[in-house]
């Protein structure tokens, strides 16, 4: 390739290459930078003398066009997936979800009342007897083939149907239990069954994968060939898709009403589905002479239905133990209660549930002038129209507004800019100020999300004094801490 000088140019000289015609010209930069503003050209590509070799870098317009193409094309990809998405939900949601409410509404009436234990128990029967049905029939047709073919994988996944059958039957006695009406040993009724079945499922879903496991080792260690045809891997892939609209039709019915036990017996019908899906994968790759897979496949489905196991059991042991209902049963409680007429504000708001039974307790605040009727009648409406939304028992506590005394305004403000300091006491209620013989006392309640130390609770203490002093020297501050348990509301 020849070069070709150009004569008259200022700056240092660069090579570069005439993208398209492939010329090698001897340009220097200010030459470059004329040409493109002269001839409008596109601007050329530097080639950079580097040990021995030149490196080509494609023009900056090409890149621009690559580039461009590329977000194209992955955008063109999003959108897609985003239909497909779509469509998917979208069938869930008319076919799926609709057969799923239409057969409940056909079996149980008035499943969407609040409190309705009678209705909620029958779709839970209907789950389980469901799931005893297909899984008996599928395991033993799984144990069948698994025989027939001497697959262990097939073999373990037909264990984790029948263990599917097992826990099934277990939801029918939590659910069976837990319609039991409240007596004087349970007056909360015995809802929490529900969550004692979940246990149960999760260990015999960690049995399971251990013995799975267990067997599955030693076919690694002892490999032999796996004689399947084509015949087996299409009725072992029916009973995938079979599965798989049992662990959709119980999924559908748990968020129906709301139940974590017949959602863990979905994910559980779920694992299966995969453990399925390994084993045709096991059978295809021992048509090919891969005999160790078959036993790499049931050590994944071990793995599988182990993990099952440990997250059902996380979600069961919750409620046992006693955890926070949802965030978003606060905010709907704050919420109805901060809607009746002459509440100014909600807090203190304790939620326990036992089941289908909630027991809620709340602080509601009201003007400080009314009558002592007048603020009853209101905590009763209260009450009223939550018991109504959430079901169970609900009680309210009137709490006066607090006085209109000359420096709240103050407190208020050495509050709002101490708060952010106090990462674990996220807002205050109840700031009452009194003033006797010239003292003034200024008593508060400071809402927490979680438990905190002496230490803890001294420190903040000390640091709102030290700052309600700054805007009120000499007045005394007392500093009450609320359990963790206790959510606060929205003020009007």
């Amino acid at each position: 390739m020849g070069y070709v000088p150009v004569a008259d140019a200022a700056g240092p000289t660069t090579e570069v290459v005439a993208g398209a015609c492939g010329l090698g010209v001897h340009f220097t930069e200010g030459a470059i930078d004329g040409l493109d503003d002269r001839a409008g050209v596109q601007r050329l590509e530097v080639i950079e003398q580097q040990n021995g070799f030149r490196r080509h870098i494609r023009p900056p317009r090409l890149r621009r066009i690559v580039g461009c193409a590329a977000v194209h094309v992955k955008r063109w990809f999003t959108v897609q997936r985003g239909r497909c998405a779509a469509r998917r939900r979208q069938y869930d949601e008319f076919h799926m979800r609709g057969t799923t409410k239409r057969i409940a509404g056909w079996f149980a009436p008035g499943h969407a009342e609040p409190g309705n234990v009678d209705a909620r128990s029958r779709i839970g029967l209907l789950e389980g007897w469901t799931s005893v049905i297909v899984n008996t029939a599928f395991g033993a047709l799984k144990a069948a083939l698994g025989w027939m073919t001497g697959s262990v994988a097939l073999l373990a996944d037909a264990a984790h149907t029948f263990a599917d059958t097992g826990t099934s039957a277990v939801v029918i006695f939590g659910f069976r239990s837990a319609r039991k009406p409240a007596d004087s040993r349970h007056p909360y009724g015995h809802g929490r069954v529900e969550s004692i079945a979940s246990v149960a499922i999760a260990a015999l879903l960690a049995a399971t994968a251990f013995e799975t496991g267990k067997a599955a080792v030693m076919r690694i260690l002892t490999p032999h060939p796996v004689d399947a045809g084509w015949w087996v891997v299409g009725i072992v892939a029916m009973m995938l898709a079979g599965k798989e609209a049992l662990a959709r039709f119980s999924m559908h019915l748990g968020d129906l009403i709301d139940s974590d036990a017949l959602r863990a017996d979905a994910w559980h019908h779920r694992s299966d589905v995969f453990a399925t899906g390994m084993v045709i994968a096991s059978f295809i790759a021992g048509r090919f002479g891969a005999g160790w897979v078959d036993g790499a496949a049931g050590l994944a489905v071990a793995t599988l239905i182990g993990w099952a196991a440990f997250d059902i059991m996380k979600r069961a042991s919750g409620p046992l133990i006693g955890e926070h209902a949802p965030d978003k049963m606060y905010a709907e409680a704050a919420r109805i209660a901060g809607a009746v007429d002459g509440v100014k504000g909600v807090h203190d708001i304790r939620i326990e549930r036992y089941g289908t039974e909630n027991v809620i307790s709340l602080h509601v605040v009201v003007a400080g002038e009314i009558s002592a009727r007048a603020a009853h009648d209101i905590t009763v409406e209260v009450e009223s129209r939550i018991a109504g939304r959430f079901g169970g028992y609900a009680t309210a506590h009137p709490d006066p507004a607090g006085s209109s005394h000359p420096k709240r305004g103050a407190v208020r403000k050495a509050l709002q800019s101490v708060l952010p300091r106090i990462p674990k006491c996220p807002s205050y209620h109840d700031l009452r100020m009194e003033e006797q013989d010239g003292l003034l006392t200024v008593r508060l309640d400071l809402a927490t999300s979680e438990k905190l130390s002496s230490d803890e609770s001294a420190a903040y203490e000390e640091l709102i004094r030290k700052q309600v002093a700054d805007e009120l020297p000499g007045a005394r501050v007392e500093v009450a801490f609320d359990p963790p348990y206790c959510r606060d509301g929205a003020a009007k």
